[in-house]
């Protein structure tokens, strides 16, 4: 069978020194990676063969028994297979073996009296499983061990005769980092950095993979990538951990070369509410591991509030498109999207389910769009912004309303769009030709031109009372 690289047809050592553009290259290889996919399924890079009838407590006790005796000949080189089964995928029962120092250093112990190759396979797998994990001493131990045995490989399993070949990517932490940074300098695709070692598309779903998956987007994710919504999709149905799909999905998040247009920022939009929450969930935007870089928390805290504002502006071009005629009013709105924390409108059930037949916000319907018990074709549109609730409605004539968010209460049991209107508020300022005086904290306006349009008087007393300016 044909090697990545010979499929590829490219020689690493040729192009490092030769001065080309590889990136001219780039298209080229990615195209040969959509063939390696079935290649990816034939690799031989499996972890021990899965063992019928393993009595894991039976195992586990023996083990345990021969640490507290020190016995290295308790255990056959049969049940040490079937012990190493367990470990590297987690089946201890409880008794993890791996985060327990002495344990793990005995287990590595009898790895060496009982040695064999299928053994070297399996501690691969153990520590590219582990590598992020907070035993380092056990992971530091692991990874000597396998450097040894590595060196004195004479088998032909390609991922094992790659890894003796290039130590360099399990000689230090900084292995992900470097297997990254030479993928993608010719790759696009994130599968490249397993099948480059030889590797099943499985293996990424391994904390070995993890920096690694992060930091070959960090290099590529500004490059054109015609396939870049096919290759989000594939990373997220890897099965990765909560923190990594956060991660990756920050980062085309704020990839501004890719989100220039509705159609890509709703389908990410829709990703990110599915695999992560929505975004006034703050909760659901954080990172499970407390230890996390502060980098990489503030960049999804980034990401987060631009979902937000995604969502801001998708409800209201479907409000000012479908619920009123507005252009202007859209427009304007559409300038403070950044700024809105929530977003609610409120329509007749009619209404609701006439929105429906637009697939542009078909997302967005259920969670921010509230019926009413009203049949009459009157909406409202309620936006949350610093302190400050500012409403407008559908129905012609209706002035636009600001109140404070800690003065501004709705009542579950409203029958009426119209019951959402403050009452007895004051004009929120007066104008004479181009001079605004007396602004009042709360109010309405109306949407009247004069000698100044009214988006400009508007925007006046958000900017003076809401503290936003665009």
């Amino acid at each position: 069978m044909k090697t990545a690289n010979e499929l590829l047809g490219l020689n690493y050592s040729v192009l490092s020194g030769s001065g080309l553009n590889t990136r001219s290259l780039q298209y080229h290889f990615d195209r040969q990676i959509k063939g390696l996919q079935k290649l990816a399924e034939k690799i031989d890079a499996n972890t021990a063969e899965i063992p019928d009838g393993i009595d894991a407590d039976f195992l586990v006790n023996k083990f345990y028994t021969a640490l507290s005796h020190r016995n290295y000949e308790s255990l056959s080189r049969k049940e040490l297979r079937h012990l190493s089964y367990l470990v590297i995928m987690e089946q201890e029962n409880h008794r993890s073996i791996v985060s327990n120092d002495k344990a793990f250093s005995f287990y590595l112990e009898l790895c060496e009296i009982h040695w064999s190759n299928i053994l070297l396979n399996s501690l691969v797998f153990l520590l590219f499983r582990i590598w992020n994990q907070p035993q380092q001493e056990s992971v530091d131990t692991l990874r000597l061990t396998i450097l040894k045995y590595l060196n004195m490989y004479n088998g032909k399993r390609k991922h094992l005769v790659f890894l003796k070949e290039n130590p360099q990517f399990v000689h230090n932490k900084s292995g992900p980092i470097k297997l990254a940074g030479f993928c993608s300098k010719y790759y696009l695709e994130v599968s490249s950095l397993v099948l480059y070692m030889q590797l099943g598309t499985s293996w990424l779903t391994l904390g070995y993979f993890e920096d690694a998956i992060v930091i070959f987007l960090d290099n590529t994710i500004k490059l054109e990538n015609p396939d870049w919504e096919q290759s989000l999709q594939f990373i997220l149905n890897l099965g990765l951990s909560s923190d990594v799909k956060k991660r990756v999905l920050a980062r085309f998040i704020l990839a501004e070369n890719l989100m220039q247009n509705d159609r890509n920022r709703r389908v990410v939009r829709q990703w990110a509410i599915q695999y992560i929450g929505k975004p006034k969930n703050t909760a659901a935007w954080k990172l499970d591991n407390n230890a996390a870089m502060p980098s990489e928390k503030e960049l999804l805290e980034k990401a987060r509030r631009q979902v937000l504002a995604w969502v801001a502006r998708g409800v209201i071009e479907f409000f000012f498109e479908k619920c009123i005629n507005e252009p202007r009013r859209r427009n304007f709105w559409l300038q403070y999207a950044q700024e809105i924390s929530d977003v609610n409108v409120y329509v007749s059930n009619y209404t609701k389910q006439s929105l429906k037949t637009d697939t542009r916000f078909k997302d967005l319907l259920d969670d921010y769009f509230t019926i009413v018990n009203n049949t009459s074709d009157a909406a409202a549109i309620i936006m949350h912004v610093k302190n400050y609730v500012l409403i407008e409605f559908s129905d012609t004539g209706n002035a636009f309303f600001a109140i404070r968010a800690k003065n501004y209460f709705i009542n579950n049991r409203i029958s009426k769009v119209e019951d959402l209107k403050p009452v007895n508020v004051p004009i929120l300022l007066r104008r004479d030709r181009t001079y605004i005086f007396d602004i009042q904290d709360e109010g309405r306006l109306s949407h009247h031109d004069g000698v100044l349009n009214w988006e400009e008087y508007f925007a006046k007393w958000i900017g003076t009372k809401v503290g936003v300016y665009v």
